[in-house]
C-alpha cells in the first residue's frame, strides 16, 4: 500500500482515496534514473545495469560492457514532480539521520 504521505494520494481531506494495485504493477530493482523538469512536465526513466563479464585468458573476469536497461518513463506535471522530489528527499533526510544515530551510538 502507498505511504499515507505519498504525493498524489489526494486532493483534500475530505476525498476518499482507494489505493488498488493495477493488474499490471510489478516490483522491479533500479540501479538509477534520468530525466528533468520543465514548465509543460516533469519525466523520469528508470533504469537497472546489467554487467557484461568476459573470461580472460588467464581465467579472470572482466566487465567490458554494462547493458543499461530502461524499464519505464514515468511523466508528471511539474507540480507532481516537485512532490515526489520533496518526499524522497524527506524520507532520505529521516534515513540518513536513523543511520547516523545508530552507528554513532555503537562507537
Amino acid at each position: 500500500m502507498p505511504d499515507k504521505d505519498a504525493p498524489g494520494t489526494g486532493p483534500s481531506d475530505q476525498t476518499k482515496v482507494e489505493a488498488i494495485k493495477n493488474p499490471d504493477f510489478k516490483v522491479v530493482y533500479v540501479d538509477g534514473v534520468y530525466g528533468g523538469l520543465d514548465p509543460n512536465k516533469g519525466n523520469m526513466i528508470l533504469y537497472f545495469d546489467c554487467p557484461e563479464p568476459v573470461i580472460l585468458k588467464d581465467g579472470s573476469m572482466k566487465v567490458e560492457k554494462v547493458k543499461r536497461n530502461f524499464i519505464f518513463e514515468a511523466r508528471m506535471s511539474p507540480d507532481t514532480f516537485i512532490r515526489i522530489a520533496r518526499w524522497m528527499n524527506q524520507h532520505a533526510d529521516f534515513y540518513e539521520k536513523w543511520m547516523s544515530e545508530r552507528f554513532s551510538k555503537t562507537k
